[in-house]
């Protein structure tokens, strides 16, 4: 099995160099199984974001994990393993499954 356990995208990484899609596409036609994409989420990865166009960092970072939730109940309804790589921030608390 071939997988990429650390990867950042554009759009929220200053140091991504592909989007999220690209990067699937890449890794797909590469032969790899599994990548996990493990964005940043500090006030450098902010102020690159503004400096690059971007106008609500919270909002479009919190969106994104909305999609990223979204394609956790499709993974999980066709067995497709998917991993928050970094799962606790700063004032944030373990939460059941069951409560979700």
């Amino acid at each position: 099995m071939k997988i990429d356990l650390h990867i950042h995208t554009t759009g929220f990484s200053y140091c991504g160099k592909l989007s999220a899609t690209q990067i699937v596409d890449f890794y797909k036609q590469a032969g790899y199984d599994a990548i996990v994409i493990t964005n940043h989420f500090n006030s450098i990865s902010k102020q690159w974001f503004l400096e690059h166009g971007g106008t609500d960092y919270h909002k479009s970072y919190f969106d994104t994990i909305r999609q990223a939730a979204e394609f956790g109940t499709f993974a999980r309804d066709n067995d497709i393993l998917f991993y928050q790589a970094h799962p606790f921030r700063n004032r944030m608390t373990v939460v059941p499954p069951e409560q979700r």
